[in-house]
């Protein structure tokens, strides 16, 4: 019998499985690039490509710096849900957007 087969009842689940993982795995760096095209889309204008606040709309609004950030993904999400000045993105974005944006946002 060629081990290699799938032809075996045993040896389809352990394939479904390894598919299974493998499609899991290819997608979790997605939403990450999700995360980041969304920044950059909707954040980046005020806080800067790199989370700095540097640029001069930054400093004239007294925008914080989101990089080094104290506050963990669920406290970002938390700020821009909650906070007016965020109204008009928190509006446009899913839950699961924000999440993308959080995760990417804390890693800057």
């Amino acid at each position: 019998m060629n081990p290699f087969s799938v032809s075996a009842p045993g040896r389809r689940s352990t394939a479904l499985i390894g598919a299974i993982f493998l499609a899991l795995s290819i997608s979790a760096p997605s939403a990450r690039a999700d995360g980041g095209a969304l920044f950059q889309a909707n954040c980046a204008g005020c806080h800067g490509a790199d989370g700095r606040a540097e640029g001069p709309m930054a400093k004239a609004m007294k925008v914080p710096a989101l990089s080094g950030t104290k506050l963990d993904e669920a406290g970002i999400a938390k700020h821009v849900r909650d906070n007016k000045s965020h109204a008009a993105i928190s509006g446009t974005l899913s839950e699961d957007d924000l999440k993308s944006v959080a995760a990417y946002a804390k890693g800057l």
